[in-house]
Parts: C-alpha cells; sequence; structure tokens
C-alpha cells in the first residue's frame, strides 16, 4: 500500500533543500519508535483494484540496524482485517504482505493501515577501514564481472544504450581509476547540472537521466539517477539506495497528483543516495544534497550544489556522517513509471491516499 518510492521522489523534491542547508549532525537516540499510518479512499463508482497495493516496503533487518515489528492493524470501512506475512522483493528488500486484505476496495470504501516498529541501529555511520586515496584506486577492469553482470545492466530507469549519456561517460573516464573516473562524474554534475526552481510534479516524476542531461537540471534523485546510469555505462557497479534520517521537531506535509495523493512525515526526514562499487574500498555510497562540506553557489540566476572536493560525496555523505536508517535498494525497477501508474489508478477511481510516517525515541 505505501508508496515508499513515491515517498523518495516527494522528499527528494520537497525537502532536499532544507537538508542541505543544515549539515549533518549525530543524534543521540538509537533506538526508535517508526509509526505509519495510511489511508485509501475510494470515492468513485466501481470496484478499485489493490493489486501491489498491499504490499508494505518496511526497513529490514541487518547488521547495521536490529527491527521488530510491534504492531500490524488494517481495517476496511471501519472492520478489522486479519493476516499477514513477510516475504523479498525482486531486488531483496522486506516487504509485509497484508494477506486478509480484499483484492478490490468496494466503492465509497476506506481501507486503513496501521504499523508500528522499533529500530535499533547497531552501527550509527559507516566506516572507512582505509582514506580515500585516487592513486590507490584500482582500474576497471578489476571490477569483479559478477558484480558488472548483476548491477551494469541497461535499464528503462537507467538506459546505458542512450548515445549522448555513453559518449558523456566515455568521455570523462579518462585515466580508467575507477575513484578518478567516479570523481570525474560527480565534478560534472556539480558543474552542470543545477538545482531546479519549480517544476509540475507530474514532470518531475518522469525526469529520467536522459532529461536531466538535456535539460542541465536536476534534484536529489535526478542527480543520483544520471550518476548511476554513468557509472553503469563504463562498468561501474551501482545502484539506489534509500531511508530515514531522524529529525527530531521536524514536519513536512507534501502532495501530489492533484492531492490525491498526500504525505505528512514527522520527526524525521526521507533520504536517498547513490551506491558505486570502488576497489579496492567495497561498495561506497555517494550522496548529492545531504553531505559536509556541500555549499549553494548562484550563477547567473541558477542554483548549483558544490562540493569542496568530490570526495565529500562519499565521506561527507549521511551514512558516514549521520544516524541514519536503511530501508531498502532499487536495483532494476523503474520507480518513476511505477508512481505514475498509481497516480492513474487514483485518478481513474476517484481515489485518494493520505499517508503519515512518524519516527520517535522509543521510550
Amino acid at each position: 500500500m505505501r508508496l515508499l518510492l513515491l515517498i523518495l521522489i516527494t522528499v527528494f523534491s520537497l525537502t532536499a533543500l532544507l537538508l542541505l542547508r543544515a549539515p549533518p549532525t549525530s543524534h543521540e537516540a538509537s533506538t526508535f519508535l517508526y509509526k505509519l499510518n495510511v489511508t485509501l479512499i475510494n470515492n468513485g463508482t466501481q470496484p478499485m483494484p489493490l493489486e501491489g497495493l498491499t504490499l508494505i516496503t518496511i526497513f529490514p533487518n541487518s547488521s547495521r540496524q536490529r527491527v521488530l515489528v510491534e504492531r500490524v492493524s488494517y481495517y476496511l470501512n471501519g472492520d478489522e482485517l486479519n493476516g499477514y506475512s513477510f516475504q523479498k522483493s525482486p531486488e531483496g528488500n522486506t516487504i509485509l504482505n497484508l494477506t486478509g486484505a480484499p483484492a478490490f476496495l468496494p466503492p465509497r470504501s476506506c481501507l486503513r493501515v496501521y504499523l508500528e516498529l522499533s529500530i535499533n541501529l547497531q552501527t550509527t555511520i559507516m566506516n572507512l577501514t582505509t582514506p580515500l586515496i585516487p592513486e590507490e584506486s584500482q582500474l576497471l577492469d578489476d571490477i569483479p564481472a559478477e558484480l558488472k553482470e548483476k548491477f551494469c545492466n541497461s535499464t528503462d530507469l537507467w538506459n546505458t544504450q542512450d548515445p549522448e549519456l555513453s559518449r558523456l561517460a566515455s568521455s570523462l573516464s579518462g585515466d580508467e581509476r575507477v575513484l578518478n573516473v567516479i570523481y570525474n562524474f560527480l565534478t560534472w554534475i556539480d558543474d552542470n547540472i543545477k538545482y531546479p526552481s519549480e517544476r509540475e510534479d507530474t514532470e518531475h516524476i518522469v525526469w529520467y537521466p536522459n532529461q536531466t542531461y538535456v535539460e542541465r537540471e536536476g534534484d536529489c534523485d535526478d542527480r543520483a539517477n544520471l550518476f548511476i546510469t554513468l557509472c553503469r555505462c563504463v562498468g561501474i557497479p551501482s545502484y539506489l539506495q534509500y531511508g530515514a534520517i531522524y529529525e527530531p521537531g521536524s514536519m513536512s506535509f507534501s502532495e501530489y497528483f492533484d492531492s490525491r495523493y498526500r504525505h505528512i512525515m514527522y520527526g524525521m526526514g526521507r533520504h536517498g543516495w547513490a551506491m558505486s562499487y570502488v576497489p579496492p574500498w567495497g561498495w561506497l555510497p555517494i550522496d548529492f544534497t545531504y553531505f559536509e562540506g556541500l555549499s549553494l553557489v548562484g550563477i547567473n540566476g541558477s542554483l548549483y550544489l558544490k562540493a569542496s572536493k568530490p570526495s565529500d560525496h562519499i565521506i561527507g555523505s549521511a551514512l558516514f556522517t549521520d544516524s541514519v536508517i536503511v530501508e531498502g535498494n532499487i536495483t532494476v525497477s523503474d520507480y518513476m513509471a511505477s508512481n505514475l501508474k498509481i497516480a492513474e489508478l487514483l485518478a481513474s477511481y476517484d481515489a485518494y491516499m493520505i499517508e503519515e510516517e512518524a519516527l520517535l525515541p522509543h521510550p
């Protein structure tokens, strides 16, 4: 039910500037109570199909965090329904399946879902075992073939066959040391992609990497997806990762699709970043709007997000400097297309979805 990938875009586009204006800070709390309240209303005259909407992506257990489900409740027009199970998505994310939910939401009906999780961060920040020294970076040919096969594929979202993006990636990958290639990509994006002023919501959601490149404009996920495409073009395994950051006292509200989807957050911010494989260091986070060393630079009336040095995108990233709760990975799916399908579904059935999330210190 929960539009997690839409939330990813919502927060990228509406709160990115808020996040980047304040440098990442470490928070004392390490055990949290996460609350989710979702309301889906069918105001139409036809039964609305719920296929896929009763699957909830939740924070997983990992070496970084321990997660315990404290409450799962859901109701159809006030009548409680029962049954749920856990499963893995094709991308390895943890899914809560509301097995007792109907296949269709009847006309003039409401489905409400309540979820509570306790989350204990075992490891609050990532650590490098050795410093990032470009001369110690291995070559593109040193990347394991099995990783390239899994994380360098061309997809509907990351089209490595696009001739302009392929040419750009090739022109920037000169010396073939992986870290230097990544630094070249980061510098090019910082210097050439301005931060958007205002954009219609549907336009934002369908901005694929080739459009970000042509328009020379993009926010969080636009930049990350362009970067991931460039990496995959030259054989650097990369994907998108997302999660939540504890922001005590914060509150945000956003709406999309002619106000058919509304999202409210308390005490937290949503965030996403690229993950790239850089030998000999392994998988590293690449952050585009929430990292130490970021500055806002105005040029000819446009706003650019600049790093003091390319490594800031990595060692200054939220995973290295803040208490981030990781939720999931996007390795093959086209979440933009999925969001547009949900937008069409809500409009077709005169339906509305309201989602409230909260992250609190666990009592």
